[in-house]
């Protein structure tokens, strides 16, 4: 698999390393200075194996992810059941259900949501990289909600330079435990810190020292409380990531003390399943103009809280 990127102004004097890291936001930095030094990328129609070379303005660089030997290219497509929001010829809006995997992974290669759409979509195989063909952003497994996916390289470059520039507006809801509304108020409350990873237990992310880890800002609304079975209080809130680090939400409000319901990893009160789910987007679509997409708020938390007056909006799923 080809990936063809283009440098810009910003990018004059920027290591060949840093810019594919910040373009490949999946991989991590040692993969991709094995694909550097292993000759599989190009500057201008030249390899380069140095990642300190220093790009110049408007270079094409193209990595050839496939060759590497240390990547799955023989991805299985699967039918799987999809909930599909929106399709036009170069973007997927896909609701995904919690508990599903985004892209194929070391332990679950066969049964995620990218498998599905290569089902579905017999072109998306030749869009962007391997294991994660045409996916503009991910969320977690546990995680529900929208997941955008590109059906060409012009479009998942397109989509995925808003996501980059923090041009795209998103935002979740969550049930956390504990009265979200004694710290939240009745304004938008802003978090913003470096989130790395633990210190002790390296499967997880927590906030850190500036130099240990990377900036996270997320606003939050409360919405709601309530006093659950167990006499514990339990918050409905709304919560807007600027950036897009892995877990940021749920670090952030597990640093407040305000875990969310059913989070086996930052937690500390179980579940039906993680209550997080990714609730809308707001992104420029190819024609210049702004478009929102919503998924369905799961039967799950309706449960709980009255969705449908709060959000003052009728999205509610069966």
């Amino acid at each position: 698999m080809l990936l063809s990127l283009t440098s810009s102004n910003k990018d004059i004097q920027k290591r060949l390393d840093v810019f594919l890291s910040e373009k490949m936001r999946d991989e991590s930095r040692s993969f991709i200075q094995k694909l550097i030094r292993a000759g599989h990328v190009g500057v201008n129609e030249k390899i380069v194996k140095k990642g300190s070379f220093r790009l110049k303005e408007k270079s094409k660089i193209k990595v050839d992810v496939k060759k590497h030997t240390g990547v799955e290219t023989n991805i299985k497509a699967v039918s799987i059941p999809l909930d599909i929001l929106y399709q036009d010829k170069d973007l997927i809006v896909v609701n995904k259900e919690s508990g599903i995997c985004v892209h194929p992974s070391k332990g679950n290669w066969d049964n995620t949501l990218i498998n599905g759409l290569l089902f579905k979509f017999k072109s998306l195989s030749k869009v962007g990289t391997p294991n994660k063909f045409g996916l503009i952003h991910r969320i977690d497994k546990d995680t529900s909600g929208l997941v955008l996916i590109a059906l060409n390289n012009k479009a998942l470059w397109y989509f995925s330079r808003q996501f980059e520039e923090r041009e795209v507006k998103k935002e979740y809801i969550a049930v956390v435990t504990g009265d979200a509304g004694k710290i939240f108020g009745k304004e938008s409350f802003g978090v913003s810190n470096y989130i790395g990873r633990h210190p002790i237990k390296r499967k997880k992310l927590a906030v850190v020292k500036k130099e240990r880890g990377r900036l996270a800002t997320t606003y939050f609304n409360f919405l709601s409380v309530m006093e659950a079975t167990n006499q514990k209080k339990i918050s409905l809130v709304l919560a807007k990531p600027v950036t897009g680090r892995t877990h940021q939400i749920r670090v952030h409000l597990a640093h407040l003390s305000l875990p969310i319901l059913g989070d086996a990893v930052y937690g500390n009160m179980k579940y039906k399943r993680l209550m997080l789910h990714a609730y809308k987007i707001k992104l420029k679509m190819l024609d210049g103009n702004e478009r929102t997409f919503v998924a369905p708020v799961p039967r799950v938390f309706c449960e709980l809280f009255n969705i449908k007056n709060l959000l003052h909006e009728e999205f509610i799923s069966g």
